[in-house]
């Protein structure tokens, strides 16, 4: 009786079993569509409040294109119009050195001189030949006049006194050649002799640098070379920190070999000789006005392409890149020439965005930079406006009128 009860229990216990089984698979494939329904809804939902969150904002600010002269920037140098060494021409022992290195010349000061030797009594001695071949020569004529000479010995007295003339005239420049003089005004650089040196012709004597006018010289590729104009204005920025203002005064026509850079030459006034040949100076050169607009550096963005530009909003605040060259930097910002005359550039949250997004916009009002203080635009150039529309300059905030005056560096 008992094994009975016992093999009911067993059989009671497998089929609870089996249905403990049964019913959890129901139970967990309920949970399982509860589960995905509610991740569905969950994403359903997401999307839909995403579709009905607004529109991105950005900020931007308005402005309009204002003529602005290019500024082409080029590295150069200052270079000495001549460098000579003043050689001596004909031979001697150095008696005097007149100069020392620095020292500041005139055209024909002396620089050394050279022992004059027999040469002035030589001089003295071709001065009497002259003058008795003179001498002979006039009494040929009188005879002639008298019918006692012949034609041929006239002639022979003349012969002989144009030798003695030419043969004075050499002795006097050898003696003059003993005083070696500088051929320009300018400055000592190299003495290279020393008094009681034997000198011959075309030993070098002295070293003189021609330093007024100085030339500013500097190379342009073939880019912008054809940009420069004679006479047009420059600034010369030198590395100890001084300006000075010129003009162009040479563009060349033939290309260095190694380079392919054209030499553009500046001249400047250098009469006290305070600018050194060989310094190093950026040349600054003014070129025709573009239509440009003012940036901060802060809002130029790159594309896929690695170039720079300006992130901005069109009148359906769709938003758009567009490259841009700068044309000149001030202290709190850049012109740079590419955007539309009218321009409303995002200022604040151009890293959000992206071309083609539909965005709110905010409208800054942007404080004129401090550098524009002194100096208010009062017209714009008059072809520039028939050419490209522009109207006086203006950066300004939402309800304000285009044609407010600004103010360009």
């Amino acid at each position: 009786m008992k094994r009975v009860r016992s093999t009911y229990l067993l059989a009671g216990a497998v089929l609870l079993a089996g249905l403990v089984w049964l019913l959890s698979g129901v139970i967990g494939q309920d949970n399982q569509q509860d589960l995905n329904l509610t991740i569905a809804d969950a994403t359903h939902g997401s999307g839909t409040a995403a579709d009905d969150d607004p529109e991105v904002a950005v900020r931007v600010v308005e402005s309009v294109a204002i003529p602005q002269g290019r500024l082409l920037e080029l590295r150069a140098r200052t270079q000495n119009k001549s460098t000579v060494e003043v050689s001596a021409e004909t031979a001697g022992k150095l008696v005097k050195r007149a100069v020392e290195p620095g020292a500041k010349v005139s055209e024909g000061t002396l620089l050394c001189e050279i022992q004059q030797g027999s040469r002035r009594a030589e001089l003295a001695r071709a001065q009497a030949s002259v003058e008795q071949a003179r001498t002979d020569y006039q009494a040929s004529l009188r005879l002639k006049e008298e019918g006692f000479q012949a034609g041929s010995a006239i002639a022979r007295a003349l012969a002989t006194l144009k030798a003695a003339e030419a043969d004075l005239a050499a002795r006097d420049i050898d003696l003059e050649r003993t005083r070696i003089v500088a051929p320009f005004a300018g400055l000592v650089e190299v003495v290279h002799v020393s008094v009681g040196d034997f000198l011959v012709p075309g030993q070098s004597c002295a070293s003189v640098v021609s330093l007024n006018p100085m030339l500013v010289v500097a190379f342009a590729s073939e880019r912008v070379v054809g940009l420069v104009e004679l006479g047009g204005p420059t600034e010369i920025d030198f590395i100890d920190g001084t300006s000075r203002t010129g003009a162009i005064t040479h563009v060349s026509h033939v290309a260095d070999d190694l380079t392919r850079t054209y030499r553009v030459e500046t001249t400047l006034e250098n009469a006290d000789y305070s600018i050194r040949s060989g310094m190093t100076a950026t040349l600054k050169i003014e070129l025709a006005s573009v239509p440009a607009h003012w940036v901060r550096t802060s809002q130029f963005a790159l594309d896929d392409a690695g170039d720079i530009g300006v992130r901005i909003v069109d009148d359906k605040s769709v938003v758009h890149f567009v490259p841009v060259t700068v044309i000149r930097e001030t202290l709190e910002g850049v012109w740079v020439a590419g955007l539309p005359r009218v321009a409303r550039s995002i200022t604040v949250g151009q890293e959000y965005v992206y071309p083609g997004q539909v965005v709110g916009t905010v409208t800054d009002q942007r404080e004129l930079p401090a550098e524009w203080s002194s100096r208010l635009v009062d017209q714009v150039d008059s072809s520039m406006d028939d050419s490209a529309g522009v109207h006086a300059p203006s950066i300004k905030s939402a309800g304000e009128s285009s044609s407010d005056p600004g103010q360009e560096p």
